[in-house]
């Protein structure tokens, strides 16, 4: 919680809260250190409004705010995807997380750590897959492969594991019954599923440091045309597969990949993103035949590019991605961070309590709103 100045406070839980931690301060004096009383209920009264969205919804207003994000923002800034996703998800998490980098401390769960999860999962495919590179699933010695599977997870739970410091013991052992179990069926529909592609290339990044393990890296960012100009993009890919003179990037999901329909719209950016760096930077005497997000252990994949003839195809979704990246470079360097309607993403957005996002507070505001919804 922050705390505001005894001064400045404007209820008594504000001036409770500004006595604890200001030496000195006054406490016989309750009425004149609330007289912000007013100006907070005027506050709440515009973001009740059917004004437009103002400062007092997340849009910045002012020189000092405006030079300080077009400092940090502006033309020579590389924003990596999961900024802009960010944005694109929720523009005032953004704010939250980027801007002001107010993170939300989460409760201790005896739970194993999701983000741990992920992490290990990630640490294990790139380990297995660079033991085999360049050789396609479907040719692989079953017994070897699965041993070989089998010896790393064990390895990477050994080294990482403990990451998940709340975890018992016990949970931390099912955790990694479950994850071999789940890569050892991974193993499987890779065989069924992956034709003649062969792994090659593993956590591969472009406009940031490598870590000096794989050979195929780019330190200059990609520069995307937009109508917003060139926005400069880094990145990291976590595999990408060969065939004959194409390539094709998988993305690793722990959870479900994102709905076909989000990337159609433009509001899934990532692996599209990925593509045209790869053919720009690291493979550009190739062509991307596919991106896939991958669901690590169940048959759910999900194309970022999607070859078919109908208004769905790549070209169409190329063209929604850009303009979903112009729009969101712009909103960030005017400072545009009020809420909007996801009620996916709010579900779970750390920054939930921060923004009281309200749905017909936020309807009055911006009629047009609800088309931003998730499907």
């Amino acid at each position: 919680e922050l705390i505001v100045p005894v001064e400045e406070a404007a209820c008594r839980r504000e001036w409770r809260s500004a006595l604890l931690v200001s030496p000195g301060a006054r406490a016989d004096d309750e009425d004149a250190v609330c007289a912000h009383a007013g100006g907070a209920a005027e506050i709440e009264r515009r973001r009740a409004s059917a004004a437009a969205p103002d400062e007092y919804d997340g849009v910045l207003s002012g020189s000092a705010a405006a030079a300080a994000i077009a400092g940090e923002f502006g033309e020579a800034h590389v924003f990596s995807a999961s900024q802009v996703q960010t944005y694109i998800e929720c523009p005032f998490r953004f704010f939250a997380e980027r801007v002001l980098r107010v993170w939300r401390i989460d409760q201790p769960e005896e739970a194993f750590d999701r983000r741990v999860r992920g992490s290990i999962v990630h640490g294990i495919l790139e380990q297995f897959h660079r033991h085999y590179a360049g050789v396609s699933p479907s040719e692989l010695p079953t017994p070897e492969a699965e041993e070989t599977l089998a010896g790393i997870v064990a390895n990477v739970f050994e080294s990482e594991g403990w990451k998940s410091t709340n975890s018992p013991t016990g949970v931390v052992e099912v955790e990694r019954l479950r994850m071999q179990a789940c890569l050892a069926r991974y193993l499987q529909l890779a065989r069924a599923n992956d034709g003649e592609w062969r792994p090659s290339h593993f956590e591969v990044t472009f406009g940031q440091e490598g870590d000096g393990v794989e050979e195929l890296t780019a330190h200059a960012p990609f520069a995307l045309e937009t109508d917003a100009g060139a926005l400069l993009f880094s990145g990291r890919i976590d595999r990408i597969d060969m065939k004959g003179g194409e390539f094709r990037l998988i993305d690793y999901k722990t959870g479900d990949p994102p709905k076909p329909g989000s990337i159609t719209q433009g509001s899934r950016i990532q692996l599209g993103l990925y593509a045209l760096a790869t053919e720009s930077l690291l493979l550009p005497e190739m062509t991307c035949a596919d991106a896939v997000y991958l669901r690590v252990g169940r048959n759910k994949r999900v194309s970022a590019m999607d070859g078919s003839s109908g208004q769905h195809n790549w070209v169409s979704r190329k063209a929604a991605m850009t303009r979903s990246l112009s729009a969101a470079a712009e909103g960030i360097r005017a400072g545009r961070f009020h809420p909007i309607l996801r009620k996916n993403a709010c579900a779970w957005c750390p920054a939930e309590k921060a923004c009281r996002h309200e749905r017909a507070r936020i309807l009055r505001k911006a009629p047009d709103a609800e088309a931003a919804d998730d499907e």
